[in-house]
């Protein structure tokens, strides 16, 4: 190799580095889904910086699209990288959590089963950081429509129950010079084209007409504790 192709490389490899984690999904089998890279802020419009996130909160925001859900949990335990399948069987691989600790996660918050997500009245699935009542589990999220556990430390895979596939991880970004975050894009099998078709009325209630939930965010996402969204987390 030329000695300016690799320092080229290498300097890019360094940039990429200073930034935070901006190439890991190069790195990682399976292809990523890319959409628009979205600034996570907080109710003032400012950024949020990874350091102020509690420990084992769930933060829920709205990407990729205007109406569909995710969650971001700074988790308390360590995350680690996993080989995962879809339903389909397509293979792919998480690479774990990101930030200080690689302890930030993010994921859609739809089960994989029959799509049950949170909503502004009521969220039936959650991340919990005891034990749940339905599996005894720490540090997972469960589903508590019916009974779908899943391991948000090893890529949302599925622990137990009907689902059939892990949850779709959220791909982040994470800068560390501002200590913010960025999601980017998703991993793994994807929902959302059903998830519209059978919660349109649902979603048009709580979005608004015009397929406003079906529209792709842009440039920013608000994140807020889930308590903060929805009037009723119902444990299980």
């Amino acid at each position: 190799m030329r000695r300016r192709k690799f320092l080229g490389l290498c300097s890019a490899g360094a940039l990429a580095l200073a930034q935070g984690e901006l190439l890991r999904s190069v790195w990682a089998k399976g292809p990523v889904r890319r959409y628009d890279r979205v600034r996570l802020v907080d109710a003032h419009g400012k950024p949020v910086r990874a350091a102020a996130l509690e420990v084992d909160e769930p933060y829920i925001f709205f990407y990729p699209y205007v109406g569909t859900p995710c969650y971001l949990i700074r988790l308390s335990v360590p995350t680690h990288g996993e080989d995962l399948k879809t339903a389909q069987g397509e293979s792919y691989e998480w690479l774990g959590g990101v930030g200080p600790g690689k302890s930030i996660v993010a994921f859609a918050a739809i089960c994989s089963h029959l799509m049950t997500h949170p909503s502004a009245k009521y969220s039936l699935i959650n991340y919990h950081a005891e034990a749940d009542k339905l599996s005894g589990r720490l540090n997972v999220i469960t589903c508590c429509a019916h009974g779908s556990v899943y391991d948000p430390a090893a890529g949302g895979k599925v622990l137990e129950g009907p689902a059939t596939q892990p949850l779709t991880a959220i791909e982040l970004e994470y800068d560390a010079a501002g200590d913010g975050l960025y999601a980017v894009g998703t991993r793994g099998g994807e929902l959302y084209l059903d998830f519209f078709r059978q919660f349109r009325h649902e979603l048009r209630e709580e979005f608004g007409r015009g397929n406003r939930a079906r529209k792709i965010v842009r440039h920013q996402a608000l994140l807020r504790p889930l308590r903060e969204y929805t009037r009723s987390v119902v444990k299980c």
